[in-house]
């Protein structure tokens, strides 16, 4: 109300009323933005709500902190069952299935004793870790002993066992022919060329084909 007269909302969206009782403002601009994710809006207010989630593209989601592998996780807890899609499985290292797994079935590694902050008690397990040990050779005029410095890198390597013991009881592997009728017919051959390098040396290359 202003005085004794109804305002209408299109004089409230041009003029900033007071209230007449208080003197306050019916409205101000906010220079703050305000953002809710949907995923975290579906975690807090749709929780089971889906009986099914379809995730595609998988490894995109590997990493343990990114925005989209958290936005997975979420997603995950609002469905019932869900179906991963990938093309690439592995990328080559073990910890590359680890957060997946971990997201997608939790209590399977919880009781093995594996944490979600701790990703390298599973490289140790089921991967291949480098320890690199750099000592430093001191001045014995004072005493004083080595210095012994350790580092350590994952390497390329996934054990076998994961397979078996993760992934079997909840995995399809499937060729493109199972999924689409009608492909043409492809074959892949190697032909071995000889060619003189550049110091005179013949150096061996192969070039796929197909038909």
């Amino acid at each position: 109300m202003k005085e004794d007269q109804f305002v209408s909302w299109e004089k409230l969206s041009k003029i900033k009323f007071k209230c007449q009782e208080c003197n306050s403002p019916l409205w101000q601009a906010d220079p703050k933005l305000r953002r809710f994710a949907p995923a975290e809006y579906i975690k807090k207010y749709l929780k089971g709500f889906f009986d099914c989630m379809v995730l595609d593209e998988i490894q995109d989601f590997k990493a343990g902190d990114s925005l989209q592998g958290n936005a997975m996780g979420t997603l995950l807890s609002a469905a019932k069952k869900c179906l991963c899609l990938t093309g690439t499985l592995n990328g080559g290292y073990a910890d590359d299935l680890f957060f997946l797994l971990y997201r997608m079935a939790p209590s399977a590694l919880r009781a093995e004793g594996f944490e979600y902050r701790n990703s390298t008690k599973w490289l140790e397990t089921y991967g291949t870790l480098e320890r690199v040990v750099i000592t430093e050779e001191s001045d014995h005029y004072y005493g004083r002993p080595r210095k012994r410095n350790q580092i350590i890198r994952k390497r390329p390597g996934v054990s076998p066992q994961v397979i078996g013991q993760y992934l079997l009881d909840k995995s399809c592997f499937i060729r493109l022919a199972d999924v689409i009728e009608g492909l043409p017919p492809y074959e892949e051959r190697v032909v071995s060329i000889n060619i003189d390098g550049p110091s005179g040396q013949e150096r061996g290359t192969t070039t796929p084909g197909g038909s």
